[in-house]
């Protein structure tokens, strides 16, 4: 028995002092690796150091404002029925019915993001319609073409056919419009 849990050993009590002794080498060699103290709560950076990171935050919303009013192609990326479309200026998106008259302007007020070739704005978790809008025309009401649901158990003279036919509506993307004055 005590040749087996370590080759060299003669008794069985140094064979439990050698295992003994590897199970503590181990598990304080693992302690020291994953246990450590909570970290020190930091101290405020200095003053200087504080109003230089609102400087750079003043530059970049002086950046990104600048951005907004040259906008030469705009995105946006909206949530409508459980789905998130990327969409452009007059763009066509296939969506679930909703109701609403053909012809009709609607705006889609679930916004993600928005931005251009050089800047994005991202929201958390969406974007406020202070700052973006999407407005969309609905161009027809109909319906997907049809899928066949076939179901059969064999040897028991089960069949059945059926078809399923989803009602969606076509938007047509009018406008993303960005405020072109970020705070």
């Amino acid at each position: 028995w005590h040749k087996t849990l370590s080759s060299g050993c003669l008794h069985r009590n140094t064979c439990a002092q050698v295992i003994r002794y590897r199970i503590s080498n181990a598990l304080t060699s693992t302690s020291l690796r994953y246990l450590s103290t909570a970290p020190e709560p930091a101290s405020k950076p200095p003053r200087t150091a504080r109003k230089n990171k609102r400087k750079v935050h003043k530059d970049v919303i002086k950046i990104v404002n600048e951005e907004i009013k040259k906008l030469p192609q705009s995105f946006a990326v909206v949530y409508i029925g459980g789905h998130q479309f990327k969409i452009t200026n007059n763009d066509i998106i296939v969506i679930n019915k909703i109701e609403a008259d053909v012809g009709s302007d609607i705006i889609l007020n679930k916004i993600l993001s928005v931005g251009s070739k050089n800047f994005t704005l991202i929201g958390r978790p969406l974007i406020s319609d202070r700052i973006a809008k999407v407005s969309a025309t609905i161009m027809e009401h109909t319906k997907t073409p049809k899928v066949i649901v076939f179901k059969k158990k064999r040897r028991k003279n089960y069949k059945r056919t059926k078809g399923h036919r989803q009602n969606i509506s076509v938007l047509r993307i009018n406008d993303i419009e960005i405020h072109p004055e970020l705070s």
